[in-house]
């Protein structure tokens, strides 16, 4: 049984230690901030690997995965998203739209939570998509420096939903340093057709973007000065 706890302790302390940092780690980082052996490590990693919760990014290098994100999803449903559904639908009143909190999860969207609208686009609570098309996206990438932006647009390249949408790499920048300059981000039919979408960072107490609130709705239920 002790070493059962001992198991679970250095597996939880693990992701701690991964959980700090918004890249990837390497093993012998992991091992000095752990105290671990690599051995030990690799038993580990793979374990949590398997479940999901760590997944290793290649050269030895490993993050969070979607499991740990969806488990800090349901501990926010706790706290954090009783008091932000309040404010969702408080938005939803006073705009005519659906409004949604989402998060980032290696170079993926997460909506965690929504209050719809009279005509609700799309996306769902745990729908999961690309940054680049969303207006929560959109607006927490414009918070990254250019060189980080683009070793984001170099993993992941940009794909047409529709014929309104941003592909060029020169277009997105050009977009992301507009949204810097308007402070919210916008996405108007480049996901769906008669889709208007806003987005506004939402920032932690060291003043890091780590979630974003926005808006979307049908075109004609709005207008583009949304």
């Amino acid at each position: 049984m002790a070493e059962q706890i001992q198991v679970i302790s250095r597996a939880m302390s693990l992701l701690e230690i991964l959980s700090r940092t918004d890249g990837p780690m390497s093993l012998m980082e992991i091992s000095q901030a752990s105290g671990l052996p690599k051995s030990t490590l690799h038993r580990l990693l793979s374990a949590l690997e398997f479940d999901n919760y760590v997944k290793n990014e290649g050269g030895g290098k490993y993050r969070i995965a979607r499991s740990m994100l969806c488990l800090s999803a349901k501990i926010l449903r706790c706290c954090f998203l009783t008091q932000a559904s309040g404010i969702l639908r408080d938005l939803r009143e006073k705009t005519n739209c659906t409004a949604y909190l989402s998060m980032i999860n290696n170079d993926e969207m997460v909506y965690l939570h929504r209050a719809p609208g009279p005509v609700t686009p799309f996306s769902n609570a745990g729908w999961v998509g690309e940054l680049y098309y969303s207006a929560g996206g959109r607006v927490i990438l414009s918070t990254y420096s250019d060189e980080k932006i683009r070793d984001y647009l170099e993993r992941i390249p940009l794909q047409p939903r529709t014929p309104k949408s941003i592909i060029s790499k020169e277009e997105f920048m050009a977009e992301m340093e507009a949204t810097r300059q308007r402070g919210y981000s916008k996405s108007f039919e480049e996901y769906t057709l008669n889709v208007l979408s806003v987005g506004a960072p939402i920032f932690d107490h060291t003043e890091a973007c780590y979630a974003a609130v926005s808006l979307s709705a049908v075109r004609g239920t709005i207008t583009e000065d949304i």
